[in-house]
Parts: C-alpha cells; structure tokens; sequence
C-alpha cells in the first residue's frame, strides 16, 4: 500500500504535477516530523496506543489540514488528492496497516464533527478538558493541530499541543 502511495507522488507527466509531487512529499514529511518530536518521549512500543484518542487522531487531521493550506495544496473541500496525503501521514506515523484504520476513522470522525468544530472555533473552549465525547474531542485535537501551524510558520514556535495532552493524560 504504501508503495502504491509512493508511486502515485512519483508518476507524473508534467512540470505541475512534479512541483506537486515536491510539495506533498515535503508536506508528508514534516507533518510526521512534527507529530514524532512530541511523542519521542514516549517508548516506540506505547506510541500506537498512546495516539488511538479521538484527541489524537483529530489533532492528526487538522495539523494536516492546515498544512495543506500552508502548501497550497488544499481545495475548498478535502478531495483525493487531499485524503491521499492524509493517508499517508497515517500510515508514517501509525504503520501500514494501523495507519489506513485510524485515518479512516479519523475520516468519518472529521465529517461527524464538522458543525461540532465550527461551534468550538466561536466559543474558544477550553482544549485541555477531556470530558468524553469522542466527537468533541476528536474537534478539540483538530482544531488544536491547526492552531499549532501557523505558529510553528510564523515565529517557529514549536507544536506541543499533542505532547501536553498526552502528558497530561499520564
């Protein structure tokens, strides 16, 4: 699968699509560096278990989501292009086969919660409270991941906000 994933970055057939090729190459590989660097306390055997929260999966997403907009790669709706890369950020974090279940999760979690993450974005909650709802979490890590971007874009200042939740949760 994940070579199939590669292959489909590596054909193309004309400059546009080599300059998108580059630039989902680069999106994937930061975005899995990103989440790695908060996580790299964690022993790699816990890592899988540690991320399977709606928290997790959502910051996941919208740190992808909004990186997709830092790259210009983003349609006003996430289209195939779009689901492949988050796919594959997926798959580099959480293996293969674990990888393609969470994102697909992940994926309809995204769609349940999309009015659920536009009511959290105007009431500016508080994203360290976990009180269970899964749909709400999964919101409150997504919108958090997206807020983590610009930051880390505009004045280099590292996300930590999936390294503190999962502190917080041990």
């Amino acid at each position: 699968m994940l070579n199939y994933l590669k292959r489909l970055f590596q054909s193309s057939s004309n400059k546009q699509n080599e300059e998108l090729n580059e630039k989902s190459q680069s999106l994937i590989e930061n975005a899995v560096k990103l989440i790695v660097m908060q996580v790299v306390a964690i022993p790699k055997e816990e890592i899988s278990n540690e991320l399977n929260t709606p928290f997790c999966r959502g910051y996941i997403y919208g740190l992808t989501e909004q990186l997709l907009s830092v790259y210009g790669i983003n349609s006003r709706k996430i289209g195939n292009e779009e689901l492949t890369i988050i796919l594959t950020i997926f798959i580099g974090i959480f293996g293969e086969n674990e990888g393609s279940a969470r994102c697909g999760k992940a994926s309809k979690e995204a769609e349940l919660s999309y009015y659920k993450t536009l009511s959290l974005l105007e009431a500016q909650p508080n994203f360290e409270v976990v009180n269970g709802d899964e749909i709400e979490e999964f919101a409150k890590g997504r919108i958090l991941g997206g807020k983590n971007i610009p930051n880390f874009y505009n004045d280099g200042t590292t996300p930590v906000g999936l390294g503190k939740y999962l502190a917080q949760r041990n």
